[in-house]
């Protein structure tokens, strides 16, 4: 019967702009700091951005920096991206990453140092370096078993979350009750996993995230936030 039920409505514009800064940590020490930033540029037309900047340890040794970028419209309740950039600098070596989204005839077109690739698009696909607004999208739905399509080099591959409950989780404003969402990863990549908390009482803003890889750990704390 539940099978039936229609699957929750998602509102055309979901989230509202924001700015927030995260401390980030590499297997428990200070890396360095990360913002973010949701902007409604006014012409039906908004952008997510992201920098991260070593600033402690081997990262500040390497003049490490990341900088995402991601311009898109909303539609029908999730972020149809544009446009995207991801860059990474650092002494040890560069790394460049754009996407170009064409709607129109449902192809995207990705450039990295390996050159130009393009591939088919589906509808509500999502980009890889800003898919945390579509991720907090499905969660203002009130969705809680969901997938996302994301652009890869190679081609789309599929995305699955599920919310595993609530936890406590401290922020600057004090402990909240923040919405539990784990990356469903399949049996061969069982070696990393990646765990966001979300707080429902502020739009579902991600408040802290931990990523395994390799049996190291990076984690992302809220430090502080800037709404309009």
């Amino acid at each position: 019967m539940l099978a039936q039920l229609p699957a929750p409505a998602l509102a055309e514009v979901p989230v509202t702009p924001f700015k927030a800064e995260y401390e980030v940590l590499r297997n428990g020490r200070s890396l360095g700091s990360s913002r973010i930033e949701l902007s409604d540029l006014g012409d039906g037309t908004w952008r997510w951005r992201a920098d991260t900047t070593g600033d402690r340890g081997m990262a500040s040794l390497v003049g490490l920096r990341i900088d995402q970028d991601m311009r898109f419209r909303w539609h029908e309740g999730l972020p149809r991206p544009l446009d995207s950039r991801f860059t990474q600098r650092a002494t040890f070596g560069n790394r460049e990453v754009s996407v170009r989204y064409d709607w129109q005839a449902l192809r995207y077109r990705l450039r990295d140092r390996k050159g130009e690739h393009e591939h088919a698009l589906a509808e509500g696909a999502s980009d890889r370096y800003g898919s945390g607004v579509a991720l907090v999208a499905h969660l203002v739905a009130g969705r809680e078993d969901f997938e996302l399509d994301v652009a890869y080099p190679d081609g789309l591959r599929r995305w699955r979350f599920r919310v595993a409950g609530e936890e406590a989780v401290e922020t600057p404003s004090g402990t909240v009750r923040a919405r539990r969402v784990e990356r469903v990863r399949d049996a061969d990549d069982d070696d990393r996993s990646t765990v966001s908390w979300h707080d429902p009482q502020r739009g579902f803003l991600m408040v802290r995230m931990v990523q395994i890889e390799d049996g190291d750990s990076t984690e992302t704390r809220l430090r502080s936030l800037t709404l309009p």
